[in-house]
């Protein structure tokens, strides 16, 4: 699985995650992971709400088409 790039705007793939943490529905700033969890990372949404710890494996960077 490719991990996203930092700063890059991606979505999230896992409707499991999506249903249970409804702010991470849409568009969302990648942070990048995080150094000392392995294949985990920090997000930001729309709303400025800044959330760590997902696995980076849930999310997908935007195409240029979807921006």
């Amino acid at each position: 699985m490719k991990v996203p790039r930092k700063n890059s705007l991606v979505r999230c793939v896992d409707d499991n995650v999506i249903r249970l943490y409804g702010y991470l529905k849409g568009d969302l700033l990648f942070l990048g992971q995080i150094p000392n969890m392995p294949g985990h990372c920090v997000v930001v949404n729309e709303d400025g709400r800044v959330s760590f710890g997902w696995h980076v494996e849930s999310f997908v960077e935007l195409t240029e088409e979807e921006v």
